[in-house]
């Protein structure tokens, strides 16, 4: 999808988002330099909740994908033409939260949820979780799908049809069946059966 087509879609799916941030209390709240966050640590928002700030990255797709039940994080730009933006947000972000949602052509979701990066991240750093970035002698990954292998979680690794860019994906469902104790903490809010 092109820049401008992208920007529109997500900024019309974020306007729709609003309404269940108001729901949980959380008020949009960016700073000056809400650009630059974004940028260099991966933040698209901020919010303010009972005083507290929480900041947030957000990644909509259109409903026809919402099968995958998963959450993506862009991991590299491979063949971006300047090294600085080569390495993508898994490797910046800071974000406290991710907002992932399918969206309908009418701008509906038919899944939505706000999700808790910090204990995604815990469980990357303990092991619990393996990324896997190894593709096959024809460029395609390996580790596609979220999977559970037992006592761990493999993230799907995924490839833009374009090649422009790869990604990560945890699936929520099969995160919360390895750790169902996670579940207050990592759900934040959903609905449309995303965990």
């Amino acid at each position: 999808m092109p820049y401008d087509a992208d920007r529109k879609f997500t900024d019309k799916s974020h306007a729709e988002a609003l309404k269940y941030y108001g729901r949980i209390g959380w008020i949009e709240n960016n700073p000056d330099n809400i650009e630059e966050l974004d940028i260099h640590k991966g933040i698209d928002y901020v919010f303010d909740s009972n005083g507290k700030k929480k900041t947030v990255q957000e990644r909509f797709r259109n409903d026809k994908y919402s099968n995958f039940n998963e959450i993506t994080i862009r991991y590299e730009r491979p063949n971006n033409s300047n090294p600085e933006r080569i390495l993508s947000e898994y490797h910046k972000i800071v974000a406290d939260y991710m907002t992932y949602g399918y969206i309908d052509k009418n701008k509906e979701f038919k899944k939505f949820g706000i999700f808790n990066l910090n204990v995604i991240k815990q469980r990357i750093d303990r092991g619990d979780i393996i990324i896997s970035t190894c593709v096959n002698y024809d460029g395609k990954p390996i580790q596609q799908k979220c999977v559970v292998d037992k006592p761990n979680l493999l993230a799907g690794f995924q490839i833009n049809k374009d090649d422009s860019s790869n990604f990560i994906c945890i699936n929520p469902k099969k995160y919360l069946e390895l750790w169902p104790e996670d579940r207050e903490e990592l759900v934040v809010y959903s609905f449309g059966e995303f965990v």
